[in-house]
């Protein structure tokens, strides 16, 4: 009987664990402990995905750099200008990699008035529209 009641007993406690139940356990008077609150069944799953860092940007840190394709080859600048700079580029932008703190935005100045053309957040990069591809003419830091 003895050896009956530790295996249940073992068993008890291997069911509490496996089912993540236990954070709050009270014991009972044989000794064995028993999930009282079972708040933590539900708790959602951290995949290791999520602790992964993103890929690191073609542009080195500090910088920003505007390609002539949209596959991040054919360097046409590169810059580590700061916030409220003017930056000026030969057209042809067709990508780029922002590995700066700040705000990077394309600007189309012909034939009139600024136009926005392609914004990269901080820390991004990416290809222009095929409609705003080859349109850039500075980038504004914003």
């Amino acid at each position: 009987m003895r050896i009956r009641f530790a295996a249940t007993a073992a068993g008890l406690t291997m069911a509490v664990a496996l089912t993540g139940i236990g954070a709050s356990a009270a014991t009972d008077t044989t000794g064995v402990r028993t999930a009282t609150d079972r708040t933590t069944v539900n708790t959602p799953f951290r995949s290791a995905e999520s602790a992964v860092a993103p890929a690191a940007l073609r542009c080195p840190r500090g910088t920003f750099c505007a390609y002539i394709h949209a596959n991040y080859s054919g360097e046409l600048m590169r810059s580590s200008a700061g916030r409220g700079s003017r930056v000026q580029v030969s057209g042809g932008t067709s990508s780029g990699s922002n590995n700066t703190g700040n705000q990077w935005v394309g600007v189309n100045e012909i034939p009139g008035p600024d136009d926005d053309v392609w914004k990269w957040a901080p820390y991004s990069e990416g290809n222009v529209s095929s409609a705003a591809n080859d349109k850039i003419n500075h980038f504004d830091v914003k």
